[in-house]
């Protein structure tokens, strides 16, 4: 009820009943709460309505704290019943983690504190990302319950990342955090695109081309290394990443304005075992980005070749009139 409405309620007892109401509420309050808002005292005296002030913890303390979190969250001790994290605690875990997480982002990242809580955050994301598609803590919608989005949480730390310089190894980390499960709201070219912006120079992005082409290199050879011993799981997720690396590669041309070398690589590399849905996503891509007259050469060129849907060739006529 509105505190109004409790008001006018409470109107209608005397003394002794309101005196019964609070100790039975006072009984009924959690030992943690008496304590965090320090009740008792409250109950003394009414004017003390002020929150118990939070113990400070050093940075050394609550690295500590978060390292021991860390593994009994990668241990599974906060998705299944153990000795070593009570139930109670185990469902509590969001608290924890914000808490460790509102703390770390307050430092600054290019100072020795800074680049440690930078790690520690990197690897509270890995868990809470890995956490949307498997049982890591008892919520499966793990960046609801921290308390924010897994796009906003990627490009906080691609800047703190890449706020100390953007060398090979930094850029290095930031590819990995895109090779990381998803949101189910998360499309990767959202990640993607958050990683591409972050890149300011050409000379980075130039880099981050050839690692990532390393990296696609590195799966294809995976993929044949299986030869015809292989499983559809595992295919499946080599196919995935390889796709993320070479479309990531492939907007990076784009957005330096190389067009036809971003083409010729997404043609060479990405893997699908349909033509026309292959030929889709790069269409899909090039609009996206409002690359129009390039949108119609690779519709020219793709028409010739393979048969596109009809959708496709609605949007070809409705194009040629915006270019």
């Amino acid at each position: 009820m509105l505190v109004k409405d409790l008001r006018k309620t409470l109107e209608k007892y005397d003394k002794k009943e309101m005196t019964d109401i609070v100790v039975e509420l006072y009984k009924r309050l959690p030992k943690k709460v008496k304590e965090d808002y320090d009740i008792d005292k409250f109950i003394e005296d009414i004017n003390n309505k002020t929150k118990k002030e939070e113990k400070k913890v050093s940075f050394d303390d609550l690295c500590s704290e978060m390292r021991y979190f860390l593994d009994c969250a990668k241990a599974g001790f906060y998705s299944s019943p153990n000795k070593v994290v009570p139930k109670k605690e185990r469902s509590n875990w969001r608290f924890k983690a914000k808490r460790y997480y509102k703390e770390l982002i307050k430092t600054i990242p290019t100072t020795d504190i800074g680049v440690k809580s930078t790690k520690l955050l990197i690897e509270l994301y890995e868990l809470v990302s890995r956490g949307t598609n498997t049982l890591v803590f008892t919520n499966w919608d793990t960046f609801r319950a921290l308390g924010v989005s897994q796009t906003e949480y990627f490009d906080m730390l691609l800047k703190r990342v890449l706020s100390t310089g953007e060398s090979i190894n930094n850029i290095k980390v930031c590819i990995d955090l895109l090779d990381n499960c998803k949101d189910p709201d998360v499309l990767d070219e959202f990640l993607i695109n958050i990683f591409i912006d972050n890149l300011r120079t050409e000379e980075s992005k130039l880099t981050a081309i050839n690692l990532l082409d390393e990296k696609v290199v590195e799966v294809k050879e995976k993929i044949r290394s299986l030869g015809k011993k292989y499983n559809h799981y595992d295919m499946y997720y080599l196919e995935e990443d390889n796709n993320l690396y070479v479309e990531t590669v492939t907007r990076l041309y784009f957005s330096s304005f190389e067009v036809d070398e971003g083409i010729k690589y997404y043609q060479k590399n990405y893997i699908h075992y349909n033509s026309e849905v292959k030929e889709y996503i790069l269409l899909e891509i090039l609009r996206e980005l409002e690359l129009y007259e390039d949108w119609i050469a690779e519709y020219e060129r793709a028409s010739k070749k393979i048969k596109l849907r009809e959708e496709l060739t609605k949007d070809y006529e409705k194009i040629k009139e915006l270019v």
